[in-house]
């Protein structure tokens, strides 16, 4: 019976070059020089495994092998023995082991590698194991699908099925091209591939047509198959033409016909993308991750950062301005479902906008929805699960040589699936760089600068709006007078971040006091106040991973910073550059290296 605990996951791919079509020898980068040489006359143990005998270096086999390090320890009788016999493992699964001892490398083969895991894992030696199991993923899991995981059970390897299909994912595009990929294929594995959620540089369609060819290899005895494969076929990522070319095999199945009608609805009914938040409308591969977009004159949202919870690093990817004709810098944003919306902000000649452009991360593009009712520039925004909320702001307007400001008072409401904006009941005093949240039907606004000429600077006002119906309604003030910083929803809590406060008009500067109010209790507190080495917060935040996440400019230079709720702590994370001001959290697909 095996022995040993559950094996970790491979971290890095390994480094290997091919003998033969079916035989890899791996080496070990890391693995320590070894000055003896194998059968020389220093030699000072035997070891019979099975038939074969062979002759080594204690200290060679006790610095390679726990297994080893132990039995040749002092209070271990082996120590002092000239032969050892081995009865658990095979001649064939020691002697790669031996080789790897003395040269850092491993020949694996479909003939040996039963022998070699079986060794490794007698013998302790993991890096053997972690290679053992990628010549599995590689070379034997297309053919040997059901084999595969039967050795990963028996030899506690962990459950290799991800990896099988994350290495499928990851070579489909040739590995399709293969004589018998299709014979091989196995339904186990094809359908465990379309249940995991793996990054794959191809089209849903495409997909769909591997699915149909795969059936058609073998018709008579896989077309059972198809129906429980096509459930796991995303249709709503299907074009319009593909879902109007489907064949009958696939609209005759009740289940699949009702879902392509769904997709079908999805698809032409654009504005109301955002309400659908299935995975069957996600690309594969789709993960949660900070989107970090360059919101200056010269990048304008075309470089962007992206910044998963789980791997350390930023990713970079340039995109295409395809949609986008408005100046992103002076714009809000909110987000609804996996899609960001911006309104509002600057025109071309510097005067209030009210257009809206919504951005898909799916086909990285941004289309233009219907306008704002009002022009406005520095206003909040923000969202619940079905709608978007303007509040305030300044209307900026020029005439001829003059500008002309007006604060604003109005509030509006967008709904993506009327496609239309209407006002809702308006502040009780116009207000601009204020923040907003949305909780349990209710609007949440707080600080900004008054249109109230009695108080020019930084407010603390904190109001509450019933969405259903009614006015604004003051709640107990902020602990401190702010504007332009963030107010974040967390488990019942309402996390004020950053902005700037002044006493008066000539002292602006960052508000380095955080705080929290008690949605249940009706109260503020003061919570971990920002270093002030962090420099400027900016005002866009969101949430990974159960913390929030911000971006903080210090000497011109932006960084993300992450506070934990739970723990009341503020931790670094990543540099970004000098050009990035927005952060929002969205499903984003791409692959694992660095674009």
């Amino acid at each position: 019976m095996a022995s040993g605990g559950m094996m970790e996951k491979i971290s890095d791919d390994p480094e290997f070059i091919y003998m033969t079509d079916n035989t890899l020898k791996y080496i070990n980068k890391n693995h320590k020089k070894v000055m003896a040489k194998m059968y020389d006359y220093k030699c000072d143990i035997k070891l019979k495994v099975g038939d074969a005998k062979f002759k080594a270096h204690k200290d060679v086999l006790s610095e390679a092998s726990d297994y080893f390090g132990a039995m040749f320890s002092v209070d271990m009788r082996e120590r002092e023995q000239k032969e050892i016999e081995i009865f658990e493992i095979s001649p064939h699964g020691f002697s790669a082991l031996l080789d790897y001892f003395y040269h850092g490398r491993v020949s694996i083969s479909p003939d040996n590698i039963e022998d070699v895991i079986e060794a490794a894992r007698f013998l302790h030696v993991e890096w053997i194991l972690e290679v053992s199991c990628d010549f599995l993923v590689r070379h034997l899991s297309l053919e040997n699908y059901d084999t595969v995981l039967h050795l990963a059970d028996f030899y506690s390897l962990g459950d290799l099925r991800w990896d099988i299909s994350r290495f499928l994912g990851e070579n489909l595009t040739t590995l399709i091209e293969e004589p018998r990929f299709y014979q091989n294929l196995s339904f186990e594995l094809l359908l465990n591939f379309l249940k995991e959620n793996i990054y794959v540089e191809m089209s849903e369609g495409y997909i769909l047509k591997i699915v149909l060819d795969w059936v058609h290899e073998n018709y008579d005895a896989r077309q059972k198959y198809l129906p429980r494969l096509l459930e796991h076929v995303r249709m709503g990522m299907l074009e319009l033409e593909e879902l109007d070319r489907l064949p009958d095999e696939v609209l005759d199945i009740p289940e699949v016909s009702k879902e392509v009608d769904e997709a079908r609805r999805y698809i032409c009914s654009m504005t109301t993308q955002s309400l659908y938040t299935s995975k069957k409308y996600l690309p594969r591969g789709s993960r949660k991750v900070l989107t970090i977009m360059a919101a200056s004159e010269e990048a304008n949202g075309t470089i962007v950062l992206y910044r998963d919870a789980k791997t350390p690093g930023i990713c970079q990817e340039e995109l295409s301005p395809r949609g986008l004709d408005t100046e992103v810098e002076f714009t809000s944003q909110a987000t609804i479902g996996n899609f960001l919306y911006i309104a509002g902000g600057y025109d071309h000649q510097y005067c209030s906008s009210n257009r809206l452009f919504r951005f898909d991360p799916r086909y990285r593009d941004w289309v233009e929805l219907t306008p704002l009712l009002q022009k406005r520039v520095s206003f909040a925004m923000c969202s619940s699960d079905t709608a978007l909320f303007a509040i305030g702001g300044i209307h900026h307007m020029i005439h001829g040589e003059d500008d002309e400001e007006i604060i604003l008072s109005s509030v509006e409401m967008y709904e993506p699936e009327e496609n239309c904006w209407k006002p809702l009941s308006p502040l009780p005093h116009g207000s601009y760089d204020q923040a907003a949240a949305f909780v349990s039907g209710s609007l949440y606004v707080s600080g900004g600068i008054s249109s109230d000429p009695v108080d020019p600077v930084p407010l603390n006002y904190f109001y509450r709006l019933k969405v259903d119906g009614g006015t604004w309604q003051p709640l107990p003030s902020m602990l401190h007078n702010r504007q332009g910083h963030s107010m974040t929803p967390v488990n019942g809590k309402l996390i004020v971040i950053g902005g700037r406060t002044a006493h008066d008009v000539a002292t602006i500067s960052d508000c380095l006091a955080n705080e929290m109010y008690d949605l249940a209790t009706h109260q503020w507190t003061e919570i971990t106040p920002t270093p002030p080495d962090i420099g400027h917060i900016f005002r866009y935040v969101d949430i990974l991973d159960g913390k929030i996440a911000f971006l903080a400019s210090h000497d011109g230079h932006q960084y993300i910073y992450f506070y934990d709720t739970e723990k009341g702590k503020i931790e670094p994370g990543d540099y970004c550059g000098r050009e990035y001001t927005r952060v929002t959290t969205l499903q984003v697909s791409y692959p694992s290296a660095q674009i």
